[in-house]
């Protein structure tokens, strides 16, 4: 269904920005640095492992059954195109355009504006050199939402042992 033909509601850019960065911090935090580089431990059963399409159906469920059509729409369908746009845009647009720290084997650029989009997924160069780190941000003006997150987690004791980054002699500036 078109967004045109959904009833517009103030609250819909609400529904579309939440979910998004809930969903960012999702793959970025989740997906990306624990299952794909185990950069942190968690407590967790296994389960996410056999069942990942469960949490984005129950997350659809839950804002149809409370926001209804519209919410569905905006919070939903709409956030998971910008979410696609926003991660795969990783992949291409940071391998292209933006600033190269250290000396990797690839194109990984760091790229703050991709940063703020996808929670701090855009410092690709300083996650190639070092792809293990829970951070990725790795200086105090690079924006690392992702990061800051998992230290809360770690805070209230849900997420531990975050993998610091390590810079080595020898692998500089690029």
């Amino acid at each position: 269904m078109p967004i045109a033909l959904v009833p517009f509601d103030w609250s819909l850019p609400g529904w579309l920005a939440g979910s998004c960065l809930l969903r960012m911090f999702g793959v970025t935090a989740g997906y990306h640095r624990y299952f794909s580089h185990r950069s942190y431990k968690l407590g967790r059963a296994r389960w996410l492992d056999r069942y990942h399409s469960v949490p984005p159906a129950a997350f659809a469920g839950g804002v149809f059954a409370v926001g209804g059509l519209s919410a569905f729409v905006w919070g939903y369908l709409l956030a998971t195109v910008i979410l696609y746009h926003a991660t795969f845009a990783i992949n291409s647009v940071a391998h292209v355009w933006g600033t190269r720290r250290f000396a990797t084997g690839d194109d990984s650029r760091n790229n703050w504006w991709l940063a703020i989009a996808t929670l701090g997924e855009g410092w690709q160069n300083s996650h190639h050199y070092c792809m293990s780190s829970s951070r990725q941000g790795i200086r105090w003006w690079e924006f690392d939402a992702a990061y800051a997150g998992l230290r809360a987690l770690e805070a209230v004791g849900i997420a531990h042992d975050l993998r610091p980054f390590v810079e080595r002699e020898g692998r500089r500036a690029a």
